[in-house]
């Protein structure tokens, strides 16, 4: 997959023969453009499941945390925690997302109160703080979005999925030529191409989604 990349790269800007770039430039600028498709189609998606949560604790390294679960060693991958999700009895419950100025304000008042959490809030670019306080370890699956493994050579899988893979072209091309200072040609052309191509993608993905086929 990785030559098929060099390969639409090099075609769109005008560099077939690698006079201008090399490959390992240009294997930079494709596994940052592929870290940029999966952060804006959220196309790596994952539940970790099996993430116990301590009793009395509550902040989370998110990283050191979902790297616990199933599958395992996943937390460095982690660009966006979206929800947790708690085993309590039989019941899933999943806790609300909230700032943490709210949360620290209505949920972090009394010092001492312990229960199930069903509060989630961000503390920064890599933890989060689960309120109130566990009462007793739980165990939790955590919705995230993770990125995609960099390509070293043709022989590396790809996991984004097939239908998101276009658009990877045009942001590794925006890279490069952004790189070389061709500003104009960079946002107009390669950004704006970027751009349109993931509108195209994301509603190749999702316009055949209905809530209810019989429309009831």
């Amino acid at each position: 997959m990785l030559n098929k990349y060099l390969t639409q790269v090099r075609r769109r800007i005008s560099d077939p023969n690698g006079q201008e770039w090399s490959d390992a430039e240009l294997t930079d600028d494709i596994n940052d453009a592929r870290v940029r498709v999966a952060a804006d189609t959220k196309c790596l998606r994952q539940i970790i499941t099996a993430i116990t949560l301590p009793q009395n604790q509550e902040l989370y390294n998110i990283a050191t945390t979902v790297s616990t679960g199933t599958p395992a060693g996943q937390g460095l991958n982690v660009i966006e925690l979206i929800s947790v999700t708690i085993y309590w009895g039989n019941m899933r419950v999943i806790c609300q997302n909230r700032s943490f100025t709210e949360q620290n304000a209505k949920l972090r008042i009394f010092q001492t109160y312990t229960t199930r959490p069903g509060s989630l809030a961000m503390i920064g670019g890599g933890s989060c703080y689960l309120n109130p306080v566990p009462d007793q370890a739980y165990q939790s699956d955590w919705d995230v979005v993770l990125v995609p493994p960099p390509l070293v050579s043709d022989a590396t899988p790809e996991t984004i999925p097939t239908v998101f893979q276009p658009m990877v072209q045009w942001f590794a091309a925006h890279l490069a030529k952004y790189d070389e200072q061709s500003l104009t040609e960079a946002e107009s052309v390669f950004y704006k191409k970027y751009l349109t191509e993931r509108q195209a993608c994301m509603f190749a993905f999702f316009s055949s989604r209905f809530r209810d086929a019989y429309r009831r």
